[in-house]
């Protein structure tokens, strides 16, 4: 994740909302990320 070759999963993200005290914005974030078939893809 972090060398921005795949997104994780959407707990991850959630878990880090939960973690950094912000209101869902990396779920949010993710949930874009996720629907962007021409940058991610499943392998």
């Amino acid at each position: 994740m972090e060398s921005g070759h795949t997104i994780g999963s959407p707990d991850v993200a959630q878990a880090l909302d939960q973690y950094y005290g912000t209101p869902g914005p990396l779920l949010a974030l993710w949930e874009l990320a996720a629907g962007d078939a021409t940058r991610f893809r499943e392998k």
